[in-house]
C-alpha cells in the first residue's frame, strides 16, 4: 500500500518542539480570536443597517404605504426614466469593455502595460470631476465643443443635458468595472481554441463571435449585473446632469425627499429605499447565480507560441479607439475643468475671456472650504486605511477554512454593501447609529463609518485577487519554521500582498474623497465635505469654482494615486 504524504500540519507537529523555532508573536489562541471578533463586529456593522432600513420601511410605511407610493403619478416616469438610463449605459459599457479587453488581450492592438492601465484611469477620476467636466464640454451654447462648432455652416450644437449625454457619461464611468473581469477571463483562456478556429477556415469576425465571446460568456453576465448594480447607485452624474435635463433618476428622488423637503418625507424615502434594496439584491442573487452555474471555458493553460490575432491596417485604428476612450474619460474632462479654474466667468470664446487665479484665491481663503478639504483628506486616508485592515482581517479569517459554515457568512455580509445603493446604505447608516445609543450624528465618526461599510466590498475584491496569486506553500513553510499565525502574516503574506494594497488604498482613497451621494446625507455645517462643498457651489452657479475644487480634487486624487503606486511597487524596482 502506497503511504501518503504528510501534511505540513503533520510534520510541524513531528518536530521536536527543541528544534523548532518558537514564534516570537503572539500564537494562535490570541490571534484567531481577535480576527473572528473583528469579523463579527464588521457583519454586525453592516446587517444593522439593513435591518433598519427594513424595519422601518415596515413600521412606518407598511404595505399600505408601499402601495401608495406605487400608484403615485410620477412613480411609473421615475422607474421608467432610470431604467431607460441604466439600463442603455449598462449594456453599452459592456460591449464597449469587452471590445477594449479582446483588443488589449487577444489582438497585436495590445498596448502592453499601458494598455491594461488606460481602460481603468477613469476608477482614479472622481465621478463627480468628470460629470462637471463633460458639462463643460457640452453644455448648450457655452461648452467648449459647442463653441467650436459654432464656427461650422449651420452652427451643430450637442447637448449634455439629455438622454444621450447623459447616458453617454455614465458609459465612461461604468466601462472600467466591467472591463476588470471581462479582460481577466479573456487573458486565462487558452490561444490554442481560438487557433483551432482558424485553422478550420474561420475569420478573425467569426473567431471572435463564435470562439471568444462564448468562451467569457460567464464573465460578461457576471459584469452585466455588477454595472447595472453601480449605475443604480450612482448620483453624482445625475445630480449634475439628469437634474438640469429633468430626467428623474431614483438616486436623486431619495437624497432631494431628505434633504430638500419639510418635513423630511420619510415614507418616500424609505419606500424608495425599499424598492432599490429589492431591485439590486435580486440582481446579486442573480449574478451569484451566474457565477455558480457558469464555467468559464478553460482548457488549460495558455498555449506556449500560439499567435495573437493578427488585425492588419486595423491595427492603429484599434488603438486609436483605446486612446480616444481615454480622451473621453479623462484627458478632456479634465483638461476643460483646469481651462474654467482660471476664466473669472465661464465662456468658451477664449479671446475675450478674463483670465486668473481669482478662484483659486476665493476657493483657498474659504474657511469652510479649507474644512471640507481637511476633512476630506483626513477621511480619506483614515477610512482608506481602516477599510484595508477590515478587508485583510476577514480575508485572513476566510483562508484559514475557507469553506466553513462560518467564513462563508463572513465573506457573504461583508460584501453585501455592494448591491445596496450608497444612498439607501446612507439612510440605513442615519436610521442606525445617528441617534440612541450609539449618537454619532453630526460627527466625522459617521461619515468614516460609512465609508468602511459603503466601500469594504471595493477592498475585498481586490485584495482576495491578490491574495490569491500568494501560494499557500509560502505560509504552510513559514508554519512549518514555527512562525505561527500573525508572524506568518506579517512576514510572508503582508509583505507579497503590498502592490494589492496600495491599489486597493489609492481606489479606496478616490472613491471617498469624490463622493457626494454619502456627504449630501451625513455630513453637516459641523463636519463638511468636499463633496458637500461642490453641490453647494453647483447650487449657486458659480461654475468657476466648482471647476476650481474638482481641479484641487483631481490633482490631490493624483498625487496619492501616485504615491501609493510607488510605494506598492515590489522591492527590487526601489533599488533600481
Amino acid at each position: 500500500m502506497t503511504a501518503s504524504t504528510p501534511s505540513p500540519w503533520e510534520i510541524a507537529d513531528a518536530v521536536p518542539v527543541r528544534g523548532r523555532r518558537k514564534s516570537r508573536g503572539t500564537g494562535p489562541s490570541i490571534f484567531t480570536p481577535i480576527v473572528i471578533a473583528a469579523s463579527a463586529v464588521i457583519a454586525f456593522l453592516v446587517l444593522l443597517p439593513a435591518a433598519r432600513i427594513v424595519q422601518s420601511g415596515v413600521t412606518e410605511m407598511g404595505w399600505s404605504g408601499l402601495v401608495r407610493l406605487v400608484t403615485r403619478p410620477y412613480f411609473g416616469q421615475l422607474m421608467g426614466e432610470t431604467a431607460i438610463v441604466v439600463v442603455s449605459s449598462s449594456v453599452l459599457a459592456i460591449v464597449v469593455a469587452t471590445l477594449l479587453a479582446w483588443l488589449n488581450e487577444r489582438t497585436d492592438a495590445t498596448m502592453g502595460v499601458a494598455g491594461d492601465l488606460l481602460p481603468l484611469v477613469p476608477l482614479f477620476l472622481p465621478s463627480v470631476a468628470m460629470a462637471i467636466g463633460w458639462v463643460m464640454l457640452a453644455a448648450p451654447d457655452a461648452g467648449f465643443i459647442n463653441g467650436a462648432l459654432s464656427l461650422l455652416p449651420g452652427s451643430p450644437q450637442v447637448d449634455i443635458y439629455s438622454y444621450p449625454g447623459l447616458i453617454f457619461v455614465y458609459v465612461l464611468v461604468l466601462v472600467p468595472y466591467a472591463y476588470l473581469p471581462i479582460s481577466a477571463a479573456f487573458r486565462a483562456l487558452d490561444l490554442s481554441r481560438e487557433e483551432a478556429a482558424r485553422v478550420c477556415g474561420a475569420g478573425n469576425v467569426r473567431v471572435f463571435f463564435t470562439v471568444a465571446l462564448r468562451s467569457v460568456a460567464p464573465a460578461i453576465a457576471s459584469s452585466l449585473v455588477l454595472v447595472v448594480i453601480v449605475a443604480f447607485a450612482m448620483y453624482s452624474i445625475p445630480t449634475v446632469i439628469a437634474t438640469r435635463a429633468r430626467i428623474d433618476i431614483v438616486a436623486v428622488s431619495i437624497v432631494e425627499a431628505v434633504t430638500q423637503t419639510y418635513p423630511i418625507d420619510y415614507s418616500t424615502a424609505l419606500g424608495l429605499s425599499l424598492i432599490m434594496f429589492a431591485i439590486l439584491f435580486a440582481l446579486w442573487l442573480l449574478q451569484q447565480r451566474v457565477l455558480g452555474q457558469g464555467r468559464f471555458a478553460r482548457v488549460g493553460d495558455r498555449t506556449e507560441g500560439a499567435s495573437l490575432t493578427r488585425l492588419g491596417g486595423w491595427r492603429w485604428v484599434a488603438r486609436g479607439m483605446m486612446i480616444l476612450y481615454i480622451l473621453c474619460a479623462a484627458v478632456l474632462p479634465v483638461a476643460a475643468l483646469v481651462v474654467v479654474s482660471f476664466q473669472r466667468f465661464w465662456t468658451p470664446d477664449f479671446a475675450n475671456a478674463i483670465w486668473g487665479f481669482e478662484n483659486y484665491v476665493k476657493v483657498f481663503n474659504d474657511q469652510v472650504g479649507m474644512k471640507a478639504l481637511v476633512n476630506s483628506l483626513q477621511l480619506g486616508v483614515t477610512a482608506a486605511a481602516a477599510t484595508i485592515v477590515a478587508a485583510l482581517l476577514i480575508i485572513i479569517f476566510k483562508q484559514r477554512n475557507p469553506h466553513g459554515i462560518l467564513q462563508r457568512i463572513v465573506d457573504g455580509v461583508s460584501k453585501l454593501p455592494a448591491v445596496v445603493s450608497h444612498i439607501v446604505l446612507g439612510i440605513g447608516i442615519v436610521l442606525a447609529f445617528a441617534g440612541p445609543p450609539f449618537r454619532l450624528g453630526s460627527t466625522v465618526w459617521i461619515i468614516l463609518l460609512a465609508y468602511l461599510l459603503t466601500y469594504l466590498p471595493y477592498a475585498m475584491l481586490t485584495l482576495e485577487g491578490s491574495r490569491a496569486q500568494i501560494s499557500d506553500s509560502l505560509t504552510e513553510a513559514a508554519q512549518v519554521s514555527g512562525a505561527w499565525d500573525w508572524r506568518a502574516v506579517r512576514t510572508v503574506v503582508l509583505p507579497l500582498m503590498v502592490p494589492g494594497i496600495a491599489s486597493a488604498g489609492a481606489l479606496l482613497f478616490v472613491l471617498m474623497t469624490g463622493d457626494l451621494s454619502l456627504a449630501v446625507l451625513l455630513s453637516t455645517p459641523r463636519t463638511p465635505v468636499m463633496g458637500l462643498i461642490v453641490l453647494d457651489y453647483w447650487g449657486q452657479g458659480t461654475i468657476p469654482s466648482v471647476a476650481t475644487i474638482s481641479v484641487i480634487m483631481t490633482v490631490i486624487s493624483a498625487i496619492v494615486v501616485g504615491v501609493l503606486q510607488f510605494l506598492g511597487r515590489p522591492r527590487y524596482l526601489h533599488k533600481r
